[in-house]
């Protein structure tokens, strides 16, 4: 017999923010570091960050 469990997360308006704010960083990051991948493949037609 498999049992399993429901769990629903309510936060209140400042838990929600913290997630909100973290996935938003997360976001600049990667676009950061897309946008040097790019500009740098575009100079030297080599990955900066070891994907050969």
């Amino acid at each position: 017999m498999i049992k399993t469990f429901k769990f629903e997360l309510v936060p209140n308006n400042k838990q929600h923010s913290l997630p909100v704010q973290s996935a938003g960083t997360a976001s600049w990051a990667y676009n950061w570091a897309l946008a040097k991948e790019k500009a740098y493949y575009a100079e030297t037609g080599k990955f900066l960050f070891g994907a050969e």
